[in-house]
């Protein structure tokens, strides 16, 4: 069987200076997408960030005993220079973390941390979710 579940990120409005005029950058929760697609031996983590964004710094953790992850496929990030400083970041359209996992035992969870970047040169603060396996 497979659950597909969606978690929205909490929103924040920004505004930019960018070449001395205001520009108004997207709410986080617009910028980038996040969610995830579990069934019986995959866990995929999914980010879709608007053109002009990145993802970076992602950050995976369980604290649930008896839940083990293993990278299946992690895609390699692209070096961007943002706001003069050299990044790795996830720029496509769709990025995509999969896992295999072994046993999901009752009341298991995820901790997601991530970072978004504009490319103008502004990063929001880090976004974490916790992720509850009820199954």
């Amino acid at each position: 069987m497979q659950q597909i579940i969606r978690v929205q990120v909490p929103l924040i409005f920004v505004m930019f200076l960018f070449s001395g005029s205001v520009k108004s950058l997207e709410q986080v929760g617009d910028a980038v997408k996040f969610g995830y697609l579990l069934n019986e031996s995959h866990l995929t983590l999914r980010w879709a960030p608007m053109t002009g964004y990145y993802v970076y710094n992602v950050r995976v953790s369980s604290k649930s005993e008896g839940l083990s992850l293993f990278e299946q496929q992690i895609p390699s990030p692209t070096e961007v220079t943002i706001a003069g400083r050299p990044m790795s970041v996830f720029s496509a359209a769709e990025v995509e973390f999969v896992y295999l996992i072994g046993a999901l035992p009752e009341g298991a969870s995820l901790d997601v941390q991530f970072h978004t970047c504009h490319e103008g040169g502004y990063c929001y603060p880090p976004q974490r979710y916790q992720l509850n396996f009820d199954l």
